[in-house]
């Protein structure tokens, strides 16, 4: 619904205020999203508008719906105690992650000449380093 409304709210006397491959990206969306519950005629105004079979298509990846503007906070902890709080895109991966937290003063303190038998990560909430 609401990429719905913010493709409606860009169409004004039919003029689009968006570029059109953004437009056509999300206006693709809509009618893969509806695809399943209206096939034909979602398959009719595609095969108007695009080339290909909508039957083809592929559901759209994780980051279409990630806003990477977006920031998370993730807590860091030493064997289950907090030991840091970093605030990170939510399109960090987990190695990136690992590595900031590292570089971290007062986890970097806590690992010192440490052996890190297991790290526990959760994505956008926790990441543990658990040693010996």
């Amino acid at each position: 619904m609401e990429i719905l409304n913010n493709i409606s709210s860009r169409i004004s006397n039919e003029t689009i205020s968006c570029e059109k491959k953004d437009f056509d990206e999300c206006f693709q969306f809509l009618l893969i999203s509806l695809f399943p519950i209206a096939p034909h005629i979602c398959e009719k105004i595609y095969s108007i508008n695009f080339k290909g079979d909508i039957n083809t298509i592929r559901w759209p990846e994780d980051s279409f719906f990630i806003d990477s503007s977006q920031e998370v906070n993730i807590v860091v902890q030493v064997n289950g105690k907090v030991r840091a709080n970093l605030t990170v895109p939510v399109s960090m991966k987990q190695d990136e992650i690992e590595k900031l937290a590292k570089e971290h003063e007062n986890v970097s303190r806590h690992l010192e000449n440490k052996n890190i038998i297991k790290v526990i990560f959760i994505k956008n909430k926790i990441l543990n380093f658990v040693h010996n």
